[in-house]
């Protein structure tokens, strides 16, 4: 029973670590984008870890679409809201065709939709906005 009770304890604490880092990764995101006036992004100073490639995501993206741009099967629509929710962008960090790390990051602090199924490698996430009708070159 003891045995049971630590199991469940872990997976709880795993859980809410990975949210922790989620929601910081995403103030991040938000703190770069307003010191830069909205005009830049880089993926590479945000997070706390290597990442080989960075994807984006937009609303309504399902299994079929987020395999097209990962490049391999991911069940985005069980791990995510993405599927059902227009209100974020989901941002993946993938490392050894893995995902390692995602963002499901809030359209109204920073909105990538324009970008949805696009990759960009570790030494090129950089995003800069050239007009504000969201078109970003990276």
């Amino acid at each position: 029973m003891k045995k049971v009770i630590i199991f469940f304890i872990l997976i709880f604490l795993t859980s809410c670590s990975n949210k922790q880092e989620e929601n910081e990764i995403s103030k991040s995101i938000y703190s770069q984008l307003k010191q830069s006036e909205w005009k830049v992004i880089d993926f590479s100073k945000i997070v706390p870890f290597q990442y080989e490639k960075v994807c984006i995501l937009g609303p309504y993206t399902t299994n079929e679409s987020a395999e097209q741009a990962l490049g391999f099967y991911w069940d985005v629509q069980k791990e995510t809201e993405i599927s059902t929710n227009d209100g974020i962008n989901l941002i993946v960090f993938i490392k050894e065709n893995k995902v390692i790390s995602y963002v499901e990051h809030s359209r109204a602090k920073g909105d990538f939709w324009k970008l949805s199924r696009k990759c960009l490698d570790y030494n090129s996430s950089i995003l800069t906005r050239i007009s504000k009708k969201d078109d970003w070159v990276y």
